[in-house]
């Protein structure tokens, strides 16, 4: 069950990408706060450790430098990185952004429509 999860994941990220710069904040800034009615903090905190164990669960089933591979590794990253961001005491929405900008840096690869992917995913989970 946890390996179709983590595979439909990665399947949006793939398939809606180029639709969700109009889905975004404002005029489409990537690292804008999300507005909404968010899940509490430690439901978050639980959404996310769920998310990261089916993603790792998922990238055992891969070919290390796959793009499907390198793709599920940045996920695991962005939802560790708002997981963190959580437990720390930050908002979900400000957890988001940090996630944001911590896995859009050059060294990790990500696109800009993988990020917006990732953004409008981790705002659907998180969502009320």
């Amino acid at each position: 069950m946890m390996l179709v999860a983590a595979f439909a994941a990665i399947a949006m990220l793939f398939a809606g990408a180029g639709q969700l710069q109009a889905q975004t904040d404002g005029d489409g800034d990537l690292l804008a706060l999300p507005t909404g009615s968010f899940v509490s903090q430690g439901e978050a905190e639980l959404l996310l450790i769920t998310q990261v164990i089916d993603l790792k669960g998922f990238i055992e089933t891969l070919i290390p430098g796959t793009v499907t591979y390198k793709t599920t590794e940045r996920a695991i990253f962005y939802y560790s990185v708002i997981q963190d961001g959580v437990v720390s005491g930050q908002n979900v929405p400000v957890a988001i952004v940090l996630g944001l900008e911590n896995v859009s840096q050059d060294m990790y690869g990500a696109t800009p429509a993988e990020l917006f992917g990732l953004r409008q995913n981790a705002i659907n989970m998180l969502s009320q």
